[in-house]
């Protein structure tokens, strides 16, 4: 899977932007995807409810005071819009960084949450809204389609909707939590 969604990726890069870094948009309208050849210094920014996955290389973000790291096929998740600092960690020209956002429709979320038998719950402490999961199985396949589905423009309106929906169900089932043993936290350090 990691191959496939990587080169996807790198082809809709290479055709849309040539060997250029950056972030791109796609006619999707809630994807981007981003090509790195550098570590990138810390930015801030505002996160708005999303998940940001990494194909390949790595990436940092603070939150108040706790910093998550993230790598290969993991994913960040944020559910509520919240500032924070963030950085590519791990990129270069042999092996760039490749990544992914996913904007979460809320329209779509909604609709998802009010079909299901039972809404979610809340799970854990108030850090449970940015959390970063390992990225594989059904989400990961659905993710592949998304991305597969911009080379295709006129199916946008048709497909773009049903994959949406199926990707809010994977994650608000019991995919919207923090595991443990699926990402790394440090508090951050404190200012001199």
């Amino acid at each position: 899977m990691l191959d496939t969604l990587k080169q996807a990726i790198q082809t809709f890069i290479d055709r849309t932007a040539g060997d250029a870094d950056g972030r791109f948009e796609t006619p999707l309208p809630s994807l981007s995807v981003s090509r790195v050849t550098y570590p990138v210094m810390p930015n801030h920014m505002i996160y708005r409810p999303t998940i940001c996955i990494v194909v390949q290389g790595a990436k940092e973000i603070m939150v108040g005071d706790r910093v998550l790291e993230y790598g290969e096929m993991q994913s960040l998740i944020v559910t509520f819009e919240v500032p924070a600092l963030g950085q590519i960690t791990k990129a270069s020209k042999e092996e760039p960084y490749i990544g992914l956002n996913i904007d979460f429709d809320v329209t779509i979320l909604r609709d998802v949450m009010e079909a299901m038998e039972q809404p979610p719950r809340p799970v854990g402490d108030g850090a449970a809204g940015v959390f970063v999961q390992n990225f594989d199985g059904v989400l990961a396949d659905c993710v592949l389609r998304l991305v597969r589905l911009a080379d295709t423009p006129k199916a946008i309106p048709v497909l773009y909707p049903a994959i949406m929906r199926e990707i809010c169900y994977w994650l608000l089932t019991d995919r919207m939590r923090p595991r443990s043993a699926s990402w790394r936290y440090r508090a951050a350090m404190p200012d001199a």
